[in-house]
């Protein structure tokens, strides 16, 4: 296939692309932005598809992983966007950790009530709190991912039922 008819059949599946990224995402611009790193990947890499290929599902393909990419880059950075003038909000504490005396005493209650749930079910999930993946609890302790998740499971339900008492 040559370069111009690659380009075509893009072009003919702009509107396909358009559709997609907003399945991914509901924002506008970042639906903009995940096309347009489509498209550049597919023109960066057209080599590589073949003409008994589906191109849409092609494109398809490397929107899902450029949007997952994109995705799990964000999420390590942890990156905080402020858009308040001056920046104020950058000096605030932050909700997801135990430093505002609402959680301390959340998080003192759970650890008080936590002494009653049976030990081979606390362990995974204490592990499992302090980050930990479902894998690597399985290899630190010997046993199968499945009885992991499942000991996870049984523990969340036996807290509950202890802190709603």
């Amino acid at each position: 296939m040559t370069e111009r008819e690659f380009n075509q059949r893009l072009e003919g599946l702009i509107d396909h692309l358009s559709s997609l990224a907003k399945k991914f995402t509901p924002n506008p611009d970042d639906a903009k932005d995940l096309i347009q790193e489509t498209l550049l990947k597919a023109l960066r890499h057209r080599e590589k598809f073949t003409r008994d290929e589906n191109l849409g599902g092609w494109l398809y393909y490397i929107m899902k992983n450029t949007f997952i990419n994109q995705y799990r880059k964000k999420t390590r950075e942890g990156t905080y966007l402020d858009l308040s003038e001056n920046l104020f909000q950058l000096n605030t504490t932050d909700p997801h950790t135990f430093r505002n005396p609402e959680s301390e005493m959340v998080y003192r209650d759970i650890i008080r009530h936590s002494a009653r749930v049976e030990s081979i079910l606390l362990v995974p999930l204490k592990m499992y709190f302090m980050g930990f993946k479902y894998h690597e609890i399985a290899d630190k302790l010997g046993v199968p991912v499945g009885t992991i998740k499942n000991r996870i499971f049984h523990a969340r339900r036996q807290m509950k039922a202890i802190i709603q008492e």
